[in-house]
């Protein structure tokens, strides 16, 4: 069974290669410098292309960082662009791009404005998302299209590969992401309007999973601004791993953050409503449950009068029955004979 190395795997690597050319390096000049601490630190100082990096070490043996501008390209796909290599209390960038404007591709190539057209806090009047948010609020259809999170293109692909599944908490969290997806992109589900798959399609590949699994596209209107962190969480909380998805009081806790902390917004709304509909939920189960004990009482009594105990309960089991052999038997007809009163 294999599985994709840890992050950290790469600087691990760098790290004892370091070590192991210092070394090396040390043993050359006296081979009798195995433990000798000062000896080594003397010959850290190097530079060379590793796994993680270019990495460049001091005479102290502390490694030089090297930042990188990762944007997204043209196609929504991360590039880098620049590098800024750090040396002490300066710092060197490097572009690599000839024209500002692929920096911008995802907008158009267009800067942002130095001060937003509502300011930084509001006062200067309202966006055109601000303005679309407030009237979908208002509007109880909006909310309608948000519990279709139920149907199959809102479910996780692990319950997907179950059959008869009650949902599970890291199932809504997935859920959850799909909804925050339609939100900050302003489209339907999955953008099915504008995809090549049907809904049969694509529920087929979220069961299928894979070591890239498919999700909607977070490609976002030139008009709309969102909160990178916000991106973040959704990738976050429909991770392929139910495991690796946040609990619900860590997605609270991150959206009232990245609101400054207030707590009239959107997504308390979509909380409310997603608490709401655990809670009916919860309630649906419980009488359904009551009522099927009910219709089992019901249906073994009725199943004792027709066969005898012990045999009832072998079915039951799924085992078969034995055929015995009585020397005398008695064999009782009856019939119900209903009176008519004049």
């Amino acid at each position: 069974m294999t599985g994709w190395p840890s992050q950290y795997a790469g600087q691990l690597h760098d790290a004892f290669y370091t070590y192991a050319r210092a070394l090396n390096a040390t043993l050359n000049q006296n081979s009798s410098a195995l433990k000798d601490g000062r000896a080594i630190i003397s010959n850290i100082q190097m530079s060379y292309t590793g796994i993680s990096g270019p990495v460049t070490m001091n005479m102290n043996g502390s490694r030089q960082p090297t930042f990188y501008l990762i944007g997204l390209n043209s196609n929504g796909i991360p590039n880098i662009f620049g590098s800024v290599f750090v040396e002490g209390f300066s710092a060197l960038f490097t572009p690599n791009y000839s024209s500002e404007n692929v920096l911008w591709a995802t907008r158009g190539g267009k800067r942002p404005l130095d001060i937003p057209v509502c300011g930084f806090t509001g006062s200067k009047g309202k966006g055109k998302r601000n303005r679309e948010i407030e009237s979908n609020v208002a509007d109880p259809i909006y909310f309608i299209k948000l519990s279709g999170y139920k149907y199959l293109l809102w479910t996780a692909p692990e319950l997907l590969r179950v059959e008869d599944s009650d949902g599970t908490k890291e199932g809504d969290i997935y859920s959850f992401a799909i909804i925050c997806s339609e939100l900050v992109t302003r489209k339907s589900v999955w953008d099915l309007d504008n995809r090549k798959e049907k809904a049969e399609e694509l529920v087929y590949m979220i069961k299928k999973g894979g070591s890239v699994p498919i999700r909607p596209s977070l490609q976002l209107h030139e008009n709309t601004e969102v909160n990178p962190a916000m991106l973040h969480l959704i990738r976050d909380c429909w991770s392929e791993g139910p495991r690796d998805r946040p609990a619900i009081d860590t997605v609270r806790s991150l959206m009232k953050s990245m609101n400054g902390g207030r707590n009239e917004n959107l997504m308390d709304h979509v909380f409310n409503m997603l608490e709401a509909y655990a809670s009916t939920l919860e309630n649906e189960v419980e009488d359904r449950t009551k009522e099927l004990v009910e219709e089992k009482k019901k249906s073994d009594i009725l199943l004792y009068r027709m066969l005898p105990r012990q045999v009832a309960e072998k079915l039951k089991l799924g085992q078969s029955v034995e055929p015995e052999t009585f020397d005398n038997v008695t064999v009782f007809f009856s019939d119900v004979v209903r009176y008519h009163c004049k």
